[in-house]
């Protein structure tokens, strides 16, 4: 089969580098979309599908279902490249997959020389004619249960087709165009007075787990959000609603409004209760010693909410920042710090994914009178926008020759924490920890 495929390839018109395994695998389609800029809202464009919620285009071929993707209606099949002359490198950004016998074949270290444009018949009178009927915001808990009722979490949109072809159907909203009079507009259309804050990802994942998107197939519905300043209703604002979009699911729209009362309930109030450094080794058991990725743990003085471990994000952060963090750790001064591609080498972005660690704080602001790390300024579980690869690190110093002679008391005890079914036990005697699965 490998030998067959790479044959396939190369006829078709695709360049082939095999990894290390040197393997093809078989993927599924799951939803189709057009994308041209040119004719935007219509149903022809550079073919992407959806795979394990990513984009892919598709080499152009006769096995192609260019029938079934077009609802049986008459097409036209040629060449992006033919169409989309000026837009190359964005064509490239996508992984490509092609058909062969029957199936949907992926390679690694693959691309395509050519990529399926697509044209359905527009003549169908039985297409639907969509509407948005309403929206929500959806939050599900540690115990998998669906809130409704809170100001905030994932934002998801009913679509109701005017000329009843379909039945109701429910998605998310991709972030593309969204902006803060966008965000006070669907707060005040779902009963609040403004929007508090808004974003994608990561915080999106913290409402609802991109696993759960996955496992129920949920679409994203509208893209390209555009309110002007002087619209006054979300409802007349322009967006593609069930047009196609260019999104991923990290794109996806949450929100926290607000009822501009000074109490909203049940929000949470975090603080800090403790920081310390983590350097996972290769059995992925952390090293003793002053460096690593910087990890904090925030508890809810309320107790609305479980205490929370996550990251730190680099943005605002300076020299005297990283000092005062490492002397709120024990030790004298920064040594260095920063954030990619080191952070990696402390804890694997593996890893982050696989417990879904969260960004807590981000934007730390130290003016040069601080003397406290706990006096700076900053977000905390505010939102963010920023990455893994922006994950803070210290190396820390204690101004000895020996950073690692440290005497331990014995009487210090430890201390427990929890990323999603991962435990982290915290020594405080010398700040070793470990995972336990």
């Amino acid at each position: 089969m490998r030998i067959l495929i790479g044959l396939v390839l190369v006829l078709l018109g695709c360049t082939h580098a095999e990894d290390d395994e040197g393997r093809c695998y078989q993927v599924y389609p799951k939803r189709w979309h057009f994308l041209d800029p040119n004719q935007p809202g219509e149903r022809a464009g550079l073919l992407l599908a959806e795979i394990d919620g990513d984009l892919y285009t598709v080499l152009p071929g006769g096995e192609n279902p260019y029938k079934e993707i077009c609802n049986g209606t008459d097409y036209i099949a040629s060449k992006a490249e033919e169409h989309l002359p000026d837009h190359d490198e964005k064509i490239q950004q996508f992984p490509c997959f092609f058909y062969e016998d029957g199936a949907a074949w992926y390679c690694k270290n693959s691309s395509c020389l050519a990529h399926a444009y697509l044209m359905c018949d527009q003549g169908d009178t039985t297409d639907p004619d969509w509407e948005v009927a309403g929206g929500t915001l959806l939050w599900v808990d540690d115990s998998g249960e669906a809130k409704h009722d809170t100001p905030e979490g994932l934002l998801l949109v009913y679509l109701n087709d005017r000329n009843g072809y379909e039945e109701m159907i429910g998605g998310t909203v991709c972030d593309d165009g969204f902006d803060d009079h966008a965000a006070n507009l669907v707060c005040q259309r779902l009963g609040y007075k403004h929007a508090a804050d808004w974003g994608s990802e990561p915080q999106n994942q913290r409402y609802v787990p991109y696993s759960a998107l996955e496992e129920h197939d949920i679409p994203i519905l509208i893209d390209n959000v555009r309110c002007s300043n002087e619209t006054t209703n979300i409802m007349e604002c322009e967006a593609d609603v069930a047009k196609g979009h260019d999104c991923s699911i990290s794109e996806n729209l949450w929100l926290k409004c607000s009822s501009g009362d000074d109490d909203d309930d049940t929000e949470p109030e975090w603080e800090i209760e403790n920081a310390f450094l983590v350097w996972l080794d290769e059995n992925e058991e952390d090293r003793e010693g002053p460096e690593g990725l910087l990890v904090v743990h925030v508890a809810d003085n309320d107790d609305y909410e479980q205490m929370k471990a996550g990251t730190v994000c680099d943005d605002g952060f300076n020299d005297h920042a990283a000092n005062l963090a490492c002397k709120q750790l024990g030790y004298k001064y920064a040594a260095e710090w920063g954030s990619e591609p080191q952070n990696f080498e402390y804890v694997p972005s593996s890893i982050l994914e696989k417990y879904d660690v969260p960004i807590l704080i981000d934007d730390v602001r130290c003016s040069n009178g601080t003397t406290n790390i706990m006096q700076c300024e900053a977000k905390l579980m505010e939102g963010n926008d920023c990455s893994w690869s922006e994950n803070l690190w210290l190396k820390c110093s204690s101004g000895d020759d020996d950073d690692d002679d440290e005497d331990e008391d014995e009487g210090l005890g430890g201390l427990e924490l929890e990323f999603g079914g991962a435990k982290l036990t915290l020594n405080l005697n010398k700040l070793r920890r470990k995972w336990i699965f």
